[in-house]
């Protein structure tokens, strides 16, 4: 399966540490990270091979998307991955359970699952006409706004395309594009989900442009090296909480 990765070349390095994450956290991935750049990163590619796909593209945020899914058919499954966002904790055989379901979805209009259940997710109430089930363990909750589309998570190629359709052509920041979606309602016949229950704790490396203390502490235990190009923030950023567990019982957080 494609991880489409929003980056571009100055965040190269946070990017590393993106994949390093997901390499060492969920090494049962089956992603091909596809990477857009303007200078050839071949460190990146020696690094890691065949799990990362090098796509020359544009600068701008819409024609590097567009460029990443030009080749893609409407339906196919990918995995959103932006780069400002890294793995701290997962529950690897839930959300391979959750990889594996999805790939086997026939219903056309189910269009994004997501694992992270936080921030503005937590609000969405459950009833009988917005839930599914995916398997017998893992319940999906329907989202009706692109609320937390930025989270790491499973997306038909088409609910890209069509939110991204939606914003100016003119170039813009990164952190403009909540306001470009704020208040716009997914398509009804692309429906978006969430999983009942949190499975990951994912951290954020940046934060109004600087690394958040947590990427820069994470990025030195790895033992790589800290972009200098960049100012370090105070503030440390962790989205998620999973359940505790005390002699074998799960007790999930309330």
């Amino acid at each position: 399966m494609k991880a489409i990765v929003l980056t571009c070349d100055r965040y190269l390095t946070i990017l590393d540490h993106t994949i390093q994450t997901y390499q060492n956290l969920w090494p049962s991935h089956p992603f091909t990270f596809r990477v857009p750049y303007q200078t050839y990163p071949s460190s990146l590619k020696e690094k890691y091979g065949d799990y990362i796909e090098l796509i020359p593209s544009p600068k701008q945020i819409k024609l590097t998307v567009k460029t990443l899914l030009e080749d893609l058919p409407d339906s196919e499954w990918i995995y959103w991955c932006i780069d400002d966002k890294y793995l701290v904790q997962i529950e690897e055989e839930k959300v391979n359970e959750i990889t594996h379901h999805i790939q086997r979805i026939q219903d056309p209009q189910i269009c994004g699952v997501s694992f992270c259940r936080a921030r503005g997710l937590m609000n969405i109430n459950k009833n009988k006409n917005n839930t599914i089930r995916l398997s017998n363990n893992i319940e999906l909750i329907q989202r009706v706004y692109y609320n937390q589309i930025w989270f790491h998570q499973f997306l038909r190629v088409k609910v890209l395309k069509d939110l991204f359709a939606i914003f100016p052509d003119h170039d813009f920041k990164a952190k403009e594009m909540d306001q470009f979606k704020h208040g716009v309602k997914v398509p009804p016949e692309q429906k978006l989900y969430v999983s009942n229950k949190n499975m990951v704790i994912f951290g954020e490396s940046t934060t109004r442009g600087k690394l958040t203390k947590n990427c820069v502490s994470s990025m030195e235990k790895m033992g790589l090296e800290i972009p200098s190009n960049m100012e370090r923030s105070n503030q440390s950023i962790i989205i998620g909480k999973l359940p505790i567990r005390f002699l074998g019982i799960e007790v999930p957080f309330l």
